[in-house]
């Protein structure tokens, strides 16, 4: 038996161990693709479908899971249409089966089509899947849908910034094609999982009739954590593996048959380390059995249980299922195989996919979606839990062909307490590509246009305001010619607009690169390895470098040498997915180039390149501080870091730099130096000087200018850098005296005039009182050297000694002049014995004049001139 652990951990799993060998499960076996489909529950409302297509514009089809309705729907109404979806490996499974239905070659009858699919729209096709980015793309050049007659919205729930978009402007187009004589009227048929947003769909498409289908869903059993279990993100991984071999393989061991386990993991790292995690537990059993039993009977009994093969290593196929997946993966993880499998997937898994004989379903509950930032600019993709919506159709998952159990790694109160619905797209993400779409079609304002969903102001008002920096934008708001170059290469607004800056800087291969790769690896990492082995590769393609983006030009100009070569992406880690999209991409911005005859120009300047870089990425700038990390120099974030294994930066931090995205743990992605000179040529705003005392410095001999170099934004911050500026030759003057007056600069003259002026005051004491204040001030000793080397304009050491030593210039200061009246005629004739003529003060003895004159000459001897204060 398989050692088991946890086992309290989940409330018991009561199976009908007979499910598999019913007779309604055989016959369903012995069907064909066709006729499952007929046996749908939603092909026995087709009537009602069909009445309500005849009589209204749009119908809302509310069908849970099992119901089949995204296959079934373009069996049911007639017509040429197209079906929408919101990710683009569903659409391209679809496509696959209902060609399978229809019996037909993929490709004829039955398509799909997304970017980087390289399948385009076929004139036979009478049935086409695809994602609703594409359906938006192809609006824009065919704006009434000409030759359609429907168009089918599946998961329209989910509320994505493109099905947003696009249920406004598909209501236009119904509209227009209303209005205009002989043309046939364009259907939409809106489909749902679940029924809690019907009265939203209802009022969003006017005209329309519900038509609700019941699922065809098998008994699923939820299993969630005891009460106050909880199990951290990192320990994920770990926890399924545990659940897979406690709480699943252990209830089947008196099982003939055996189901399919799906694992939901929020991102690539994570379906990584749970496929690590299972082969780590099953080590972990398997030496315990062994130690227990020995190897012989433990092996015995890991096969009979279904987890080992004849060598003992693990029988279970592990499939990963994500958007990065290749399509032979993705084909092989659709149309499943003999052997039992695991699938572990991202939540592309969730919706519209009827995975082979699945029964078990192992959810973390956790999702990776982005969040905008309005204050920085920077979309972040975040580590969020589910809403209840998506994790009712993960459980559903289960339950789709068979009896299944749905294992939870969170409590039933997480459960909960999470929110019914998931926050819409286009509420969380940068909305500045929303805007410039909806401009595109002729809508120049939101409130012209019916939204599931408005983005926040917030976000709305950053997006209007970097549009209209770039010049996309026109005062009123209305899309320029850049506006509309950067729209037409369909690709995010930003990394268009480093295109545009690679036309004007004469670098346009370099810029449409660089976008091309940006473009594609936010949604594909472009390393399959780990983060050690990608930082060892990148420094391949580093060389040096002191920018990300340069690394990526590096990158693909190795990549042009050796795409011909099959075993280069394998060596290097790369996912072939990724760089076929990037490719893809690139070639998509050289054809629109060719269409509109823009001059194709690559830069032999790096400085181009810079420049082109630095105009995009300008509103992210941030500052060095004193503690290694950057801030924001618009003042909302703080502690952002330079990743010290995989930027090129490694080892350096220049004190400005800028930044092309960042991650959920504060590190800086696509980092890129940038220098004062480029920032105060294209942006001279944001640079502030501030002048500083001047000051004599004694090393270059000259009286100079500081002045502190300010990078000001909704914050400023002084740069360790400071420029130099020449000084006015009077104020340069005065400041050499000041110098001279306080002691710092060591002359001859100085010491001397300082032993006077100490006689002078000592005089004024002797006569006034001790107390009394100083006769020959630093301030009046300031204004003597003034008053002496402003004829002259000397301002510096060499030129004071020059003056000096030619006897043009007499800077000794005469005790005489300064004494009190008593003691002139004695300064007079013993200018070393300064001592006042007058009845009232008794004369002192010898022994005090000689005790006197000794201490008086060790503390010259010993002491060095004390200036006299203000």
């Amino acid at each position: 038996m398989i050692i088991e652990r946890d086992r309290e951990d989940y409330s018991p799993v009561n199976q009908d161990p007979d499910l598999e060998t019913s007779p309604a499960r055989r016959l369903e076996r012995r069907l064909s693709p066709r006729q499952k489909m007929e046996s749908t529950p939603v092909w026995g409302h087709r009537e009602d479908i069909l009445a309500a297509y005849g009589n209204k514009d749009c119908i809302i089809v509310i069908g849970g899971t099992g119901s089949g309705k995204t296959t079934a729907i373009p069996f049911i109404v007639p017509g040429r249409g197209i079906t929408t979806e919101p990710k683009r490996k569903v659409t391209e499974g679809l496509a696959r089966f209902v060609a399978q239905i229809r019996g037909t070659r993929l490709g004829d009858e039955v398509a799909y089509q997304y970017r980087g699919s390289g399948r385009g729209l076929s004139d036979k096709a009478q049935m086409t899947f695809m994602t609703e980015g594409t359906l938006l793309s192809i609006l824009l050049h065919n704006p009434t849908l000409s030759g359609f007659d429907y168009v089918a919205l599946d998961e329209i729930q989910g509320e994505t910034e493109d099905l947003n978009a696009l249920g406004g402007i598909l209501l236009k187009v119904q509209e227009k094609r209303r209005k205009t004589p002989g043309a046939n009227p364009l259907k939409l048929i809106a489909m749902t999982a679940t029924p809690n947003n019907l009265e939203a769909l209802k009022q969003y498409f006017p005209n329309s009739e519900v038509v609700p289908v019941e699922g065809r869903m098998f008994h699923v059993e939820p299993h969630f954590l005891k009460e106050k279990e909880y199990v951290k993100p990192k320990d994920m991984a770990r926890k399924a593996a545990e659940t897979l071999f406690s709480q699943i393989l252990r209830h089947e061991e008196r099982k003939k048959e055996r189901g399919n386990i799906l694992t939901f993991m929020p991102g690539k790292a994570e379906i990584r380390a749970t496929e690590k995690a299972i082969i780590d537990e099953f080590e972990r059993i398997k030496n315990e059995l062994i130690q227990e039993l020995g190897e012989e009977v433990a092996l015995r009994q890991l096969k009979e249980a279904g987890i080992a093969d004849d060598s003992g290593s693990f029988a279970l196929k592990i499939i990963p299922y994500h958007s990065q997946l290749s399509e032979e993966k993705l084909n092989e993880a659709l149309s499943g195989s003999e052997e039992r499998t695991i699938l572990i997937a991202t939540d592309v898994a969730e919706t519209g996919l009827t995975l082979k004989n699945l029964q078990f379903v192992i959810d973390s509950g956790l999702v990776r979606q982005t969040e905008f930032n309005p204050s920085t600019g920077i979309e972040r993709i975040k580590l969020v839990p589910c809403s209840k919506n998506s994790l009712l159709q993960r459980m559903g998952r289960a339950g789709r062909v068979r009896e299944g159990d749905y294992f939870a790694l969170f409590n039933e109160d997480n459960f909960e307490s999470r929110p019914q619905a998931k926050v819409s797209e286009i509420e969380r993400k940068n909305p500045m590509s929303f805007v410039m779409r909806l401009k595109k079609y002729g809508i120049s304002s939101l409130d012209d246009i019916k939204l599931m969903a408005r983005p926040p102001e917030q976000n709305l008002a950053y997006a209007i305001r970097m549009l209209k920096k770039w010049g996309a934008l026109d005062s009123q708001e209305r899309l320029t010619p850049l506006g509309d170059l950067m729209v037409e290469m369909g690709i995010e607004p930003r990394y268009a607009y480093l295109v545009a800056k690679g036309i004007e800087n004469k670098c346009i291969g370099e810029a449409i690169t660089i976008a091309a790769y940006l473009s594609a690896t936010r949604a594909k990492p472009l390393f399959t390895g780990s983060k050690e082995e990608i930082a060892l590769l990148l420094k391949e393609f580093q060389r040096g470098a002191k920018s990300d983006f340069q690394t990526i030009l590096t990158f693909w100009e190795e990549y042009q040498k050796n795409k011909n070569n099959i075993e280069w992406p394998i060596r290097k880690i790369l996912n072939q997915n990724a760089l076929d999209d990037i490719e893809e991409i690139r070639d998509d911005l050289l054809k629109f180039f060719q269409e509109n005859k823009i001059p194709f120009v690559t830069a032999s300047n790096p400085q181009a390149i810079h420049r082109a870089i630095t105009q995009t990425f300008l509103d992210r700038l941030f500052v060095l501080q004193k503690n290694g990390m950057y801030a924001a120099l618009d003042g909302y974030m703080k502690g952002i870091r330079i990743d010290k294994e995989t930027s090129a930066l490694e080892g350096f931090l220049p004190p400005i730099i800028l930044v092309g995205d960042e991650n959920d743990q504060d590190v800086a992605q696509q980092v890129h130096q940038v220098d004062l000179h480029t920032i105060e040529e294209l942006a001279p705003e944001y640079i502030k000087r501030v002048p500083l005392l001047a000051r004599y410095d004694e090393e270059p001999d000259a009286v100079i200018q500081n002045i502190q170099v300010v990078l000001s934004g909704r914050v400023s911050y002084e740069l360790e850098q400071k420029e130099q500026v020449p000084v006015e030759i009077r104020s340069a003057v005065g400041i050499f005296a000041q110098a001279l007056a306080a002691n710092r600069i060591r002359l001859p003259i100085v010491a001397e005039n300082i032993y006077t002026i100490n006689q002078i005051n000592a005089a004024w004491r002797r006569r006034e009182g001790q107390n009394a204040s100083d006769h020959f001030n630093q301030q009046k000793l300031e204004a003597f050297y003034r008053e002496h080397l402003a004829p002259f304009g000397i301002a510096s050491k060499k030129d004071l000694e020059r003056a000096l030593a030619s006897g043009k210039l007499n800077l000794t200061i005469t005790m005489a002049e300064h004494l009190p009246q008593p003691y002139q005629p004695q300064a007079a004739k013993h200018p070393s014995q300064i001592h006042p003529i007058t009845s009232q003060e008794p004369s002192e003895s010898f022994l005090g004049r000689v005790r006197d004159r000794l201490i008086e000459f060790f503390r010259n001897f010993f002491e060095e001139p004390q200036v006299p204060q203000h």
